[in-house]
C-alpha cells in the first residue's frame, strides 16, 4: 500500500538534502503515515499539566484520538470500527493535508544542527502523508464502511 510512494520520495527528493545514506534505507516500510502538529502541547499527567510536550510524544496521541473520534461516527451508525487504516489512506490521500515544507532534525548532532529530511509534496519521511483533515477522512470512512457492508451481502 505505500511501496510506490516511498519510491517516489527517494526517487524524487533533493540530493543535496538528504542525510548521509548510511543513515537510512531506501527500502522496506516507510515512517510515518500520518503526522499531528503537536509543537508545544500542554498535557496532564497524574493531575499535573505539563507545558511544552512535542514531537511524537504530542503527535501520537492526537492521532489516536482523532481516529477514535472517527470510529465514534462509525459505531452510532451501525457500522464496524476502522480496523488497519493504511490501504484506505494511501488509496485516498485526498483526505489528509499534505505538509511540504519544513524538515526534521538530523542524526548528528555532535558539532552543529544538521538537518534530517525535508517534507515534500506525497509521502515523506518527515509528515508520512500529511495531517487528517478530519471531516473527509469521517466521510471517507462512512463510505468504505458502506461500501463494504455492501460487498459482504
Amino acid at each position: 500500500y505505500q511501496k510506490e510512494h516511498v519510491a517516489h520520495y527517494f526517487d524524487t527528493a533533493d540530493k543535496d538534502k538528504m542525510p548521509p545514506e548510511e543513515y537510512y534505507t531506501k527500502t522496506g516500510r516507510g515512517y510515518p503515515d500520518l503526522a499531528a502538529v503537536s509543537n508545544h502541547y500542554w498535557v496532564v499527567n497524574n493531575m499535573v499539566p505539563v507545558p511544552g510536550v512535542l514531537g511524537t510524544s504530542a503527535s501520537c496521541p492526537v492521532i489516536a484520538g482523532i481516529l477514535a473520534h472517527v470510529n465514534d461516527h462509525r459505531l452510532y451508525a451501525g457500522l464496524p470500527p476502522l480496523g488497519f487504516i493504511n490501504p484506505l489512506i494511501y488509496q485516498n490521500p485526498q483526505v489528509l493535508t499534505d505538509v511540504t515544507k519544513g524538515y526534521n532534525a538530523g542524526c548528528d548532532l555532535s558539532e552543529y544542527y544538521d538537518r534530517g529530511f525535508f517534507a515534500s509534496e506525497g509521502w515523506d519521511p518527515v509528515t508520512g502523508l500529511g495531517n487528517p483533515n478530519f471531516p473527509p477522512l469521517v466521510d471517507l470512512a462512512m463510505e468504505a464502511a458502506i461500501a463494504a457492508a455492501s460487498n459482504h451481502v
